[in-house]
């Protein structure tokens, strides 16, 4: 029985299947014309994470008025550090404060367009937070701000290198090196994650279709797609300013892979099917394409909108990343749906060689049930209105226990910690909390203005103290610490009302628990103020944490704002592609208590198993709404099926002939894309591990679980009620039958 497409996909697959000599040679040229013409993805700007740190926050506001108050900038992205267990000789640290005063007059020289050092060493009593005496030097090298992120991280190794010659070796460290090294590590092992998602595709297609040609055919598809949507994203990005970092570039090509294939895997497994049955290749090509097009249409606009949502975000990353992705699925929607329809309608069986000979034509119905298995065996349980509750119920507790986890899930940068032991980032950092303190390597500074601090320095030591007592705080350093020749425009300002203090927390700058120690220190300071007698002082923070904090609060905030537009756009694309107002709402449902469920595990497994501590701060919003997307991508593949065949079925029975044959393609489609979200794991970053992890678990309970199991038993549960408010319409439709 032959499911009813609607016209638009029947005139969409004669229009395409008759320009089949023609549409698969278009593409090409249009590939190759893009590659030769536009600039490709080495055009983008490297580094990540520099714009994932929100720019008009109070701490970048401070920071920028004490450039202009006070004599020494005391905020550095860039250390170096220096440790030697032994001790640093007198000798050793006379040249590393030589050092520093040598970079120190080249500043001076060339108008400040270079950086300066600022050395502290753990000896003495000056060095606050310091955990051993003698063996640590950090050098604070501070540039101007028209230098980019990315040369003062490579000035700051380059002095690191100049350091390493006083006799104790050097390591450079800091936000802006630890995200060069984390741009080098992808640009590393980028072509290892292009083979490996290869390699799956080609693997899992070749076995679940018995073909050798069928995966080249997706794969001459899925690279088509890539040279088109990198080059035509690169071009838009910087022509519009907001390019988007070539650091990406794994996430698309994994993106454009998976996306490609879900819609070739359809595309192939229905015209095989055809072709079996004994229907002409043009015809079965046609046929395929005219049940098909519609659904990938609408599945390709649901990913496509579903990620642009994140242009509303605040943080520039995520308003550049939107829309480019979306592009970059749309792209890879047109192309599976012009190209892979039209060489299947020239080639026909040549296509799945040899998977399907002569002798396997007429071999079947193209659409009949699978017999037998236990996935016919489960869903034949769905035909019982009691038995597709109970399955329901099921799947939904087991979801809701993974997804238990996302109540504690901690958020923080990881610029550092991300990278593996080893690198030099991550071991000056190591090197300075053994000597000093973790917080070290990027202090916070605590700007007081107004009240006649400058002029009270008994509440500034009194304010000092107190802020040492704090739990979370390692050290502090105030006016109180430097002789009185020097206090002035160091921690009191030149020509203003103004003092600051340097805190050193005990924990990572950037991590989860140093956020949650400077939010102490916010919510005691009030308190603090009016013990010290500087009630009228106005406060406020910079430095690394208090920029981590914000960029955190940021993401909560668009976690909210995009999860809501995301949500309204699939209930609207939904309800416009089924016609209905009640099946959106609970597909959409199903496909965040997956999203959830994703979220939650991966918070049990990395935050709590490895002892992380804490998550990506941005891995929420990414991951969610990538999951939501695909979710509803497969909830219009299986549902959309079940729609089409309800026409001429009840509606239970239409879920028990659907379901089997179309949870095969859905299985082989998810298993293909949850591993190649898998291989971004190949990549030596522990965000990437997380979002790998994330990505593979979520498709994965979306493809086993929720359209296997969870969404036939609940269109099975609701029935007819599902398509209110056209459900009259199925009331007839269902008289027809009876009268047929």
């Amino acid at each position: 029985m032959e499911v009813e497409a609607g016209w638009g996909g029947r005139v969409a697959a004669t229009v395409i299947v008759a320009l089949r000599y023609v549409l698969p040679l278009a593409v090409v040229a249009a590939a190759v014309w893009v590659y030769e013409e536009l600039p490709g993805v080495a055009r983008l700007p490297p580094s990540p994470l520099t714009g994932l740190i929100p720019q008009h926050t109070q701490a970048i506001a401070a920071e920028k008025w004490m450039l202009g108050h006070f004599r020494v900038p005391l905020t550095a992205r860039s250390v170096v550090v220096q440790r030697s267990a032994g001790g640093i000789g007198s000798a050793t640290q006379a040249r590393i404060v030589a050092a520093a005063v040598r970079a120190d007059r080249r500043a001076a020289r060339n108008g400040g367009r270079s950086g300066f050092a600022v050395p502290v060493l753990n000896t003495g009593g000056l060095a606050p937070a310091a955990r051993e005496r003698g063996t640590t030097a950090i050098t604070y090298v501070v540039y101007p701000a028209s230098v980019p992120a990315v040369r003062q991280a490579e000035l700051t190794e380059r002095y690191a290198r100049r350091l390493s010659k006083t006799g104790v070796r050097a390591y450079p460290s800091g936000v802006f090196v630890g995200e060069l090294e984390q741009a080098q590590a992808i640009a590393d092992t980028l072509r290892w994650v292009e083979i490996a998602t290869l390699a799956v595709i080609v693997v899992i297609l070749a076995a679940y279709l018995r073909s050798a040609a069928a995966p080249i055919v997706t794969l001459v598809a899925a690279g088509l797609s890539y040279l088109l949507a990198t080059h035509l994203v690169t071009w838009l990005g910087l022509h519009t300013g907001r390019a988007v970092p070539r650091e990406v570039e794994p996430l698309m090509i994994v993106l454009l892979l998976g996306v490609v294939t879900d819609y070739s895997v359809f595309l192939i497994s229905g015209t095989r099917a055809r072709l079996r049955s004994g229907m002409p290749r043009v015809e079965a090509a046609r046929s395929t394409a005219a049940e098909f097009l519609p659904i990938i249409a609408t599945a390709g606009v649901l990913v496509g909108a579903g990620v642009a949502t994140l242009r509303v975000a605040r943080i520039h990353f995520f308003q550049a990343l939107g829309p480019a992705m979306a592009f970059t699925v749309m792209i890879g929607m047109l192309v599976s749906a012009l190209f892979v329809p039209a060489v299947l309608a020239l080639l026909g069986r040549f296509a799945l060689w040899p998977g399907l000979r002569a002798g396997d034509i007429g071999s079947g119905d193209p659409l009949a049930p699978a017999a037998g298995g236990l996935r016919a065996r489960i869903t034949g349980l769905f035909a019982s209105r009691r038995k597709a509750s109970v399955i329901a119920v099921v799947c939904g507790i087991v979801l809701a226990a993974a997804a238990s986890g996302v109540a504690h899930t901690r958020l923080g940068l990881g610029p550092i910690r991300d990278l593996r032991p080893g690198r030099p980032a991550k071991q000056g950092a190591r090197e300075a909390s053994a000597g000093f303190s973790p917080g070290i390597i990027a202090p916070t500074t605590v700007l007081l203005r107004g009240g006649g601090v400058a002029a009270d320095p008994s509440g500034l030591r009194t304010l000092q103290g107190l802020v040492e007592g704090l739990p979370g705080v390692a050290g502090v350093l105030g006016a109180g610490d430097l002789p009185v020749s020097q206090r002035e425009g160091v921690f009191r300002a030149q020509h203003a009302d103004a003092a600051r203090l340097v805190v050193v927390l005990g924990a990572e700058p950037y991590s989860a628990r140093g956020i949650d120690d400077l939010t102490a220190l916010e919510g005691a300071m009030p308190g603090m103020l009016a013990r010290s007698g500087l009630r009228g002082a106005s406060v406020a923070y910079a430095g690394d944490t208090a920029i981590s904090k914000a960029a955190v609060d940021d993401m909560h905030h668009d976690i909210l704002l995009v999860g809501a537009v995301v949500l309204a756009v699939n209930l609207v694309v939904l309800a416009l592609f089924l016609r209905s107002l009640v099946a959106p709402l609970y597909l959409v449902a199903a496909s965040l208590l997956a999203v959830a469920a994703a979220l939650g595990l991966t918070t049990y497994v990395f935050q709590d198993l490895l002892g992380y501590g804490q998550l990506t701060y941005y891995f929420p919003l990414a991951v969610g709404v990538l999951l939501v997307s695909f979710g509803s991508d497969y909830n219009v593949f299986i549902v959309g099926r079940i729609w089409q065949r309800s026409r001429r079925l009840p509606l239970r029975e239409a879920v028990v002939a659907t379901a089997p044959r179309a949870g095969r393609a859905i299985t082989v489609a998810g298993l293909a894309l949850a591993l190649s979200f898998a291989s971004l794991a190949i990549i030596p970053l522990a965000s990437f591990g997380e979002f790998a992890f994330a990505m593979g678990a979520g498709i994965l309970l979306d493809t086993f679980v929720v359209r296997s199991l969870l969404l036939p038993a609940v269109v099975s549960a609701v029935g007819e009620g599902s398509w209110w408010p056209l459900i009259h319409e199925r009331i007839r439709a269902a008289a027809q039958r009876e009268t047929d």
